[in-house]
Formats: C-alpha cells, structure tokens, sequence
C-alpha cells in the first residue's frame, strides 16, 4: 500500500449480505484448480482472535485512514469476506463531531439490534428511513448501509487481516446491482471466486468539492493466487470467520462518513 505520514490531526470520516459460494461438487466442472483448493479447505476450523483493524475513508482527501492514524492513497489485499449493515440518525453527525452511536441500527439488513436507542421499524424491509428519497438531498436513503470489506494482506502484521468501512456511494462499484454485476461479482464470475484474487482499492472523488465531496471506492483486479496460497487464503477464511461477523456489533462505534451530510 502506498502511505504518507498523517496530515495534521483534523475531523475523519469514516450493508446485503455475503452470498456463500457454491458447494465444491457443483462448481467443480467450471473452477480452475485455486479456486477449488479454496472452496475444498473451506470446511476447516474456525478461531476467534483477539481483534481486526478497521480502515476507514477520508471522502474529502479521497484517501484511506489506516489504524495507525496515516493515511494511504490505496489498499491492496485478498477479499476474503464482506457483509453490509445499517444505520441511521435522528440528527446527521455534524463535521467536526466524533463518532457518535446512530439512533437506530441494523447488523445484518434484516431488523434493528435490539440495542437500537430509537427503533424506526420492527424490521428493516418497509422502513420508511430505508425508502429511497427518504434523504435530506430528497434522493438516497436515510438509514444508510455500510459495507465491511475483510482483506488479508501480509502486510497488516499479525493477523494479516483489516477491515475496510465503506459508505453507501461504494456499494455499486463494488458488489453491483440485480442489472448488474460489481467488482466481486466479475472476479467470481472471471475465476470462479472471488477470494482469491489479489485486488487494489483506490479511491475516485465525485460531488461538488464546493459542496459535499466524497469518495468512491475504485477496485483493480490483479492476479488470482496459486492452489497453495489459495488453500492458504481458505484457511485464514475459517480462522477469522468467528470474529469477522463479531465485528458487525461494532457498527456503532464507527465514524460517520461525510455522506451523512446529506441525510
């Protein structure tokens, strides 16, 4: 990943759910040999570790927040897991403000947590915040949905694993839409899945900088990994999977993204 040193301290901001692969005995006609090394060591046993790093986005910088605190212009990994969450604000997190827990929340798309402060709805389907044009800017949703991207890369130290926090401008880029298919999609579709495939996330700016600026995710397909490091990726899949999906209780905790300006 390329990184600079932090710039001087000054206000950050910072889901559907994953579709497992198909069984191994009915993709193995059309896999190459990786991609079944990884759906074969896919069954192994799972560990919970002590925690995952999140990367968040700065939209107006159009860069990445490490957990360190520096920032990086991209981050490159193997996408070895996601799932998508909500939430939502009575009052939109102003610019300056820290994190702040959302109003009403939901962990897997489905219903609010029962730790919600202000529930809107006793499920997430036939919210009216989740209705399109329920948005201050009359056009998105109120209850925003995030997407958590769980990456393994050598570099992030011990576990190899950090998880990126994107906003609701992402979502199209990366998984798609029914009409369709996003980045996921057409490496699971070129290599039969898409967890092995070696992948650069920058960022693209699109808005009124004048305005509210933000960022969208902007992936780069690289090579997909040999059997052996495909077993590999299988493995640390299993390993962390535990924790990944703890992970989605932290959604309060998170940063709001500038997006929320105009809700």
């Amino acid at each position: 990943m390329t990184r600079r040193n932090p710039p001087p301290a000054e206000p950050r901001p910072e889901p559907r759910e994953l579709v497992a692969s198909a069984p191994p005995s009915q993709l193995a006609g059309s896999l190459n040999d990786a991609a079944k090394a990884f759906l074969d060591e896919s069954q192994g046993d799972r560990q919970v570790p002590a925690s995952i790093p999140i990367i968040t986005v700065s939209h107006r910088e159009g860069e990445f927040i490490l957990p360190s605190g520096e920032v990086a212009t991209e981050i490159s990994g193997y996408p070895i897991y996601y799932f998508q969450t909500r939430r939502w604000y009575a009052r939109s997190p102003q610019p300056g403000e820290k994190g702040k827990p959302p109003d009403c929340w939901s962990p897997d798309l489905l219903k609010p947590s029962p730790d919600a402060l202000d529930k809107q709805s006793e499920l997430c389907a036939g919210c009216p915040m989740s209705e399109w044009g329920s948005a201050r800017d009359g056009k998105s949703q109120s209850c925003s949905m995030q997407t958590w991207l769980f990456l393994i890369n050598p570099d992030f130290g011990s576990p190899p694993l950090g998880v990126l926090v994107l906003p609701p401008s992402s979502i199209r880029p990366l998984i798609g839409t029914r009409m369709q298919a996003g980045y996921l999609g057409r490496c699971q579709a070129k290599y039969g899945v898409y967890e092995i495939v070696w992948t650069t996330l920058r960022l693209r700016q699109e808005g009124d900088p004048r305005q509210v600026a933000y960022s969208v995710i902007d992936p780069v397909m690289g090579e997909p990994a040999e059997m052996e490091r495909a077993r590999q990726l299988s493995q640390l899949r299993n390993q962390f999977l535990a924790m990944m999906n703890s992970v989605r209780g932290q959604t309060a905790s998170v940063p709001a993204s500038v997006e929320e300006d105009l809700r």
